[in-house]
């Protein structure tokens, strides 16, 4: 008997995702400027795709951190953390964040995404019941966990895998920063574990989240606050502590989480916490356990990293600055910018095709910047994405404004804004 195969069905949707022009345009970099210049096909674009908010990827000092650790550790770790793969950087960086972060222990991942999907499962699903049961301190409390709707994807992957393994989880969604239908759902739980779990600063928006109300709510209901900090890392608060520290309560924050691929200008991620919370993690996250440890060069270039946000505060303030005045700019020639607050600056164009048409005007013009549309967003808010980075002048900007007013006008968007 023939079964059906899925290698097929896997190509024949590729097919179909290309007929109807759905597949993403990939462009590839073959090399990059300084700061706020990449280099496309041999052409040189300003970049206003990446997420290296502070420009920290070619920073001198980190560059060199990496290249000496290359030299002495070579070119990768040959390893899991928990076997041969842990290097003294690995040790270093993880001091380093703990310092950074004010707690007294940090754990390392080596990538963002598997930072959430490990701890998350780790905390309320694959293997917290599993210890308890071999610990014989076999206990069915409930966890009920609270996510915005808009979450990264790693944070539902990690709820997604945590309720496979552990049936009695619940997790309820609430409305983007809606705090009245959080509240609802708090007072409406009876579990004995309440975990609120929020992006920081929302990638496709640019939006802060409520973290006062967040914290507010989380005392006057008994619950925690789980903070996925990714894109607030570096650029958020006084000293770039991330968005706790915007909103001065990083003491209330019970699982600070952040990424070291965007403003650190590497690659991994880290939760801040306890020496036994960080050690329960690295016997029971399998993200942790199971993938090769992040190369000691990487880690070694994140030290530095941390130096220059505290040595090099006007990277940050310079940025913020930039971005400020680019929203207020952008604002005042019509566009909807979906209220963002941060150096992520998206423009509403509505639908697909108009969103493409802006992306190519700016291509033409040599700025890179691609365009948003569903699934990625909702279909109505199809938009361009501009991500400010430490290096953008203002002549750069006043450059991206004029095109955006002329393909805004092309595309009709002034009128459906008004």
């Amino acid at each position: 008997m023939n079964g059906k195969k899925l290698v097929g069905k896997a190509e024949m949707v590729t097919r179909a995702i290309r007929a109807v022009n759905y597949y993403p345009e990939k462009r590839v970099v073959s090399g990059l400027g300084l700061d706020a210049v990449v280099w496309i096909n041999g052409r040189e674009f300003l970049n206003f795709a990446s997420n290296s908010y502070l420009s920290l990827h070619n920073h001198p000092k980190v560059v060199e951190a990496a290249m000496a650790a290359m030299r002495q550790f070579g070119f990768g770790t040959g390893g899991s953390r928990v076997t041969s793969g842990t290097q003294s950087p690995h040790v270093e960086l993880e001091r380093r964040i703990a310092q950074f972060k004010g707690r007294e222990s940090a754990v390392v991942f080596s990538t963002g995404y598997n930072t959430n999907v490990g701890v998350l499962s780790a905390m309320v699903g694959v293997t917290l019941r599993g210890v308890e049961i071999m610990l014989s301190l076999d206990s069915n409390a409930q966890i009920h966990v609270f996510s915005d709707a808009l979450n990264h994807a790693s944070i539902i992957d990690g709820l997604h895998l945590a309720h496979g393994f552990n049936r009695t989880l619940k997790v309820s969604k609430y409305p983007h920063r809606n705090m009245q239908e959080l509240e609802t759902l708090l007072s409406a739980s009876t579990a004995e574990y309440k975990v609120i779990v929020t992006d920081g600063v929302f990638s496709l928006h640019g939006r802060i989240a409520p973290i006062d109300c967040i914290v507010e709510l989380a005392q006057r209901y008994g619950a925690e606050v789980y903070i996925d900090d990714a894109h607030g890392t570096g650029v958020l608060g006084e000293h770039g502590r991330g968005t706790a520290e915007h909103f001065g309560l990083e003491d209330r924050i019970a699982f600070p989480i952040g990424t070291l691929s965007k403003a650190l200008g590497g690659a991994g991620g880290y939760l801040a916490g306890s020496q036994d919370l960080c050690d329960y993690l690295r016997v029971s996250s399998r993200s942790y356990m199971f993938q090769t440890a992040m190369p000691a060069s990487i880690a070694a270039g994140l030290v530095s990293a941390f130096d220059v946000i505290e040595d090099e505060p006007h990277r940050r303030t310079e940025l913020a600055a930039n971005a400020a005045w680019f929203r207020e700019e952008l604002v005042r020639l019509g566009f909807d910018t979906f209220d963002s607050q941060t150096q992520i600056v998206p423009v509403r164009f509505f639908d697909e095709q108009k969103a493409k048409i802006a992306a190519a005007r700016l291509e033409e013009a040599g700025i890179f910047a691609p365009p948003y549309y569903y699934p990625a967003v909702a279909p109505d808010e199809a938009e361009v994405r501009l991500n400010l980075v430490y290096g953008h002048t203002r002549d750069h900007l006043t450059q991206v404004l004029e095109v955006l007013e002329r393909a805004g006008r092309e595309t009709g968007v002034f009128n459906r804004v008004a």
